[in-house]
């Protein structure tokens, strides 16, 4: 606690070496919290040297006692060879494990892993069972997946309606992405009843975010994957 309030400052002054004495003096006592947050501290160099191999180092101690945060860390370690070796096979075990646990990144990594086959067999259905799962959570990218899931069908029923109602919930959030795929639907006219059609206007002024992107639905989906594929 000591150490959380002194990397915080809360109720102290923001100090970054005091944090890490109570965060090892809590390892000692194998907090699985701390242990995680010491190999926070030690991939992104927060007072102390950056190490990747401690930081690998303390992630999986805390992953073992079944933190779930640190087992969806230790699983894209495996993955992306931060640290220790790439094993993929151990890769997908720790996302299993945090997956199990209810983490949502690592029910989109296992998404992603059973979409593209990394890892693991190809397995559509799979594959949108763990983004449905990481979706419901909120997660973003998890929830941009589902809905062009549901467009193309795959892993699942062909289904316009329910992925114009996923479209609409992310786009009510901010999400960007969510936003031109809903005015790309309006657009074309897809899973659109005709008494929604007034709403158009609205969409289309949606849809004009930062970026001027100019691919549809296909083709965004398309850039998603190969997006994944370099997801680290």
């Amino acid at each position: 606690m000591l150490g959380y309030l002194n990397y915080n400052g809360e109720g102290t002054e923001k100090d970054l070496e005091k944090a890490i004495y109570w965060h090892f003096k809590a390892e000692e006592n194998e907090n699985e919290v701390m242990q995680y947050n010491l190999g926070r501290c030690y991939q992104l160099g927060i007072g102390v040297k950056t190490d990747e191999i401690k930081a690998f180092e303390y992630y999986e101690k805390s992953a073992e006692k079944g933190y779930n945060e640190a087992q969806y860390i230790l699983g894209s370690l495996y993955e992306n060879d931060k640290g220790t070796e790439k094993d993929l096979e151990r890769a997908i075990y720790w996302y299993f494990k945090a997956a199990e646990n209810g983490n949502e990144k690592a029910q989109y990594n296992l998404g992603r892993c059973y979409l593209l086959g990394i890892g693991i067999e190809k397995n559509e259905t799979k594959a949108f069972e763990y983004f449905k799962k990481s979706a419901e959570k909120g997660y973003d990218e998890a929830q941009n997946i589902l809905e062009l899931l549901y467009v193309n069908g795959e892993g699942t029923d062909k289904d316009s309606e329910k992925a114009i109602y996923c479209f609409n919930k992310t786009a009510e959030n901010g999400n960007e992405i969510a936003q031109y795929n809903l005015g790309q639907c309006y657009l074309s006219g897809v899973g659109i009843k005709e008494d929604e059609k007034e709403e158009e206007v609205v969409i289309k002024k949606k849809a004009t975010v930062r970026t001027k992107l100019k691919y549809f639905i296909f083709q965004k989906y398309s850039f998603l994957k190969e997006k994944m594929l370099c997801r680290n």
